[in-house]
């Protein structure tokens, strides 16, 4: 069996926090697109996330959608440990 990390340490959460801070300065909050919603053909997004009790290892997913049909493009999936950054 694994050995789960279910506690990361202190500093460890410090270093998330100040990444999700520079993360954070980076964020837009108004639209600035200039096409209309007509121009767009495709949007996508990723998510990371961590097994359950597990602060080291995650999947990290992509996926882009067509539109207006929604229809989900190829898209990407790939496990990964926290020290692969």
């Amino acid at each position: 069996m694994a050995n789960l990390q279910l506690h990361p340490s202190e500093a460890l959460q410090q270093q998330w926090r100040m990444e999700q801070d520079t993360l954070k300065a980076h964020l837009v909050l108004e639209d600035r697109l200039s096409a209309s919603m007509d121009d767009l053909q495709f949007v996508g997004g990723v998510d990371i996330s961590f097994i359950k009790g597990d602060s080291v290892n995650a999947c990290a997913s992509l996926v882009v959608l067509e539109l207006p049909t929604l229809k989900v493009r190829p898209s990407e999936m790939c496990p990964l440990r926290e020290h692969d950054r």
